[in-house]
């Protein structure tokens, strides 16, 4: 039995390595479908417009368009999609910056693993 609604999750990440990583870890995960991967933040409004979006892991420091950009559009075009910030800058000022863009969670890359990425879904879902 599920206990929670299967959550439609984007990646977005410009390492690839990392995307990938990151699409392993929650594979075994049976209530996440991983809907897709973005490598870059001006990659994923149009994908949010055509597909069912449930939350983002969201890279900050990307090229073309960096994450604080994209977060403002997707909030803007669909304020209930759950966006978590992921970044190796883990500073105080620079996760306020996040959250003030429209986030609702962060995780540093430092910390990640399987249990607090899920942890952190959970919670930003339940908001």
């Amino acid at each position: 039995m599920k206990l929670f609604k299967p959550i439609n999750l984007l990646i977005v990440d410009d390492s690839i390595l990392i995307a990938d990583a990151m699409k392993q870890l929650f594979k075994e995960s049976n209530n996440i479908n991983i809907i897709g991967i973005c490598s870059d933040g001006s990659e994923v409004l149009s994908f949010v417009q055509q597909n069912k979006t449930d939350a983002i892991f969201m890279d900050i420091m990307m090229e073309r368009m960096d994450g604080f950009k994209a977060i403002k559009e997707i909030k803007n075009y669909n304020s209930k999609i759950k966006i978590i910030g992921f970044s190796l800058i883990n500073h105080t000022l620079f996760i306020s910056k996040i959250k003030n863009m429209g986030a609702d969670g962060f995780i540093s890359k430092y910390d990640a693993d399987k249990e607090l990425m899920l942890k952190e879904l959970y919670r930003v879902m339940s908001l």
